[in-house]
């Protein structure tokens, strides 16, 4: 279920990520995909044309999965084993 913490928490992953503010590495990255988790309203998933992010902190900091490269990308958090992510 969609809480109101986790709209706050979408909101400021766009802005941030938009803003490149929080880790990017270049300013003109595109969000193309956003995952939430569905019971950790700290934890999010951005998908960019170049990067995947993810935040522990509810969109204060960001980490670039290492290694990945993609030109079109899908985020997931598998709602039976949230211990999986694709």
């Amino acid at each position: 279920m969609l809480r109101l913490t986790h709209l706050y928490s979408l909101f400021f992953a766009l802005l941030l990520i938009g803003l490149g503010v929080t880790g990017c590495q270049k300013e003109s990255e595109s969000i193309v995909s956003i995952a939430l988790h569905p019971t950790n309203a700290n934890i999010l998933y951005v998908a960019t044309n170049d990067a995947v992010y993810k935040s522990r902190d509810g969109g204060e900091t960001w980490e670039r999965f290492p290694s990945f490269s993609a030109r079109r990308v899908t985020t997931l958090v598998e709602p039976i084993d949230v211990v999986l992510e694709y």
